[in-house]
């Protein structure tokens, strides 16, 4: 069968939701609100609002400042379950991935409410929820996250990205199964997290896939992230790795990439640091 392959040259929505989780996770917003942006006095409008119908409506037109303060009322007057509940009703993708992290700072029960509701939702909200899951650290949701992994690999639209970020955050001990995967499908997408997925969870078995790209690749654009790939397999499981595989570096394009890469196992890597557990640990 012929395989077609895709690339992918920026980050996934479910990449970009999980930073914006990482910054609600690192920053207080409420310390430094100004009066600034409010001239449309959105702050008495959120503290007014009684229901979540309300406060979607303010998240859909207030300014970035705002989402902290509807989070915090949606806290205060316990509306977790309303908001889930009324998810499915949503349409807009921006604010879909709005809507779900503001449940970033709800309680277990409530997330496990989103287990129930996540047959319901469309793919693109899914995928955002995989993300909330894995930051969460609610292991529960492992088996719908594999599930939904599966049932989108093959996929154009790259909603399985989610799921790896899920399963990555939660510890899934099999990532190197689910990137080995993604290589045997007929079309392979080349987006840009695979080879930080590759770098920190990947085995050996993935070597071969690495330099057959190599000796095929048409466009520098990738050939460092490649590289730096290879170095973490090399640093974390070894070099001699590569020994089953010398026909490659027979091929110059193969081999300087590769030489490159062997040179980092010496050095200390953070080039995916997003990609590592807790995104502080380095190699």
């Amino acid at each position: 069968m012929k395989k077609f392959e895709r690339i992918v040259y920026k980050y996934s929505d479910a990449t970009q939701s999980r930073l914006k989780l990482q910054e609600r996770k690192t920053s207080n917003l409420l310390k430094n609100i100004s009066q600034l942006w409010d001239a449309k006095g959105y702050i008495k409008k959120i503290n007014s609002s009684e229901n979540i119908i309300a406060l979607l409506s303010l998240l859909s037109e207030a300014p970035l400042e705002a989402e902290s303060l509807i989070e915090q009322r949606i806290k205060k007057l316990n509306l977790y379950r309303e908001l889930i509940e009324y998810l499915p009703k949503l349409s807009d993708e921006i604010i879909i991935e709005k809507a779900i992290c503001l449940l970033y700072s709800a309680d277990k029960e409530s997330i496990s409410l989103l287990l129930e509701q996540f047959p319901n939702l469309n793919n693109f909200a899914k995928s955002i929820i995989c993300v909330l899951f894995g930051m969460l650290k609610f292991n529960e949701a492992e088996e719908i996250i594999l599930e939904f992994f599966y049932a989108t690999a093959s996929l154009r639209k790259l909603y399985k990205v989610g799921a790896l970020w899920g399963l990555a955050d939660i510890n899934y001990e099999k990532m190197a199964d689910l990137l080995l995967y993604l290589h045997t499908l007929p079309r392979r997408d080349y987006f840009l997290e695979l080879y930080g997925f590759i770098a920190i969870y990947g085995d050996e078995r993935i070597l071969s896939y690495l330099l057959q790209r190599l000796k095929n690749l048409k466009s520098s654009k990738i050939t460092q992230d490649i590289i730096y790939t290879l170095g973490y397999l090399f640093k974390r499981i070894g070099k001699e790795i590569l020994a089953p595989h010398s026909k490659y570096l027979k091929y110059d394009i193969v081999l300087k990439p590769t030489a490159s890469a062997l040179s980092l196992v010496d050095e200390q890597l953070d080039y995916y640091q997003m990609y590592h557990p807790n995104g502080e640990k380095y190699l």
